[in-house]
């Protein structure tokens, strides 16, 4: 699998990450070669593996904040609101309310994937195969893919 980013050292000493398929330059902002790589591979496998890395987040989210498993978007904008500077937002009028409110959706749950069924049971039996996940898990999961259908 070609990598999305290569790494090279400008003359200053700082390494930067280019994309491949746009020729974006992006800093690294190190001069050490070894920390470079490791953010280059960090980098890589973001784009290889994106299912990982949001179950990665949501762990660490999970483990810094538990209440963030119930946490609803409607608590974060109550939060918001409650800070004062939103006093000019707030005298305008709000906007037509949608059939589903998307502040009842749970940030858990909140998902930015455009994946379709077979790739997302694909990605699950891939976390399976590599041990990131247990049987129950995995039955849980798949049956909440199936589900949605």
């Amino acid at each position: 699998m070609k990598t999305k980013y290569t790494m090279f050292r400008r003359d200053n000493g700082v390494f930067y990450a280019q994309n491949t398929s746009t020729g974006k330059q992006n800093s690294l902002h190190t001069k050490d070669e070894t920390e470079a790589k490791s953010l280059l591979e960090a980098r890589n496998a973001a784009q290889r593996q994106p299912v990982l890395n949001l179950h990665l987040a949501r762990a660490y989210l999970t483990a810094s904040d538990p209440a963030f498993v119930e946490r609803t978007w409607q608590v974060v904008m109550e939060q918001l609101q409650s800070r004062g500077k939103r006093q000019l937002r707030l005298e305008t009028p709000p906007p037509k309310p949608t059939a589903v409110p998307p502040n009842a959706t749970p940030l858990k749950n909140t998902a930015a994937s455009n994946l379709s069924v077979d790739e997302r049971l694909q990605k699950l039996a891939e976390l399976f195969g590599k041990n990131l996940i247990t049987l129950d898990e995995y039955d849980a999961r798949r049956r909440k893919i199936l589900d949605e259908i």
